[in-house]
């Protein structure tokens, strides 16, 4: 949408070279911009997979294991006399 409101098509982006596509970020400064939010995107959601790998997922993994490894008579009810 951005690429056909500056009149450059996808064809002419991609095989641009560097110095193509700096003039085209100076002739369009919204290329540039909307280039920079699409990498602080992919940053953010790169991170944001890391964190909940880290504080969601392997802690969810850790207590599954845990109770695995405790009979079952433990976590249902209180052990049985003798």
């Amino acid at each position: 949408m951005i690429l056909d409101a500056c009149g450059v098509s996808v064809e002419d982006v991609e095989t641009a070279g560097p110095d193509r596509l700096r003039a085209l970020a100076t002739l369009y400064p919204v290329l540039g911009a909307h280039h920079q939010l699409l990498w602080m995107n992919a940053r953010v959601s790169a991170s944001h997979l890391m964190l909940t790998k880290k504080f969601l997922f392997k802690p969810t993994r850790a207590a599954m294991k845990r109770a695995c490894r405790t009979p079952i008579w433990c976590r249902t009810a209180p052990a049985p006399p003798g």
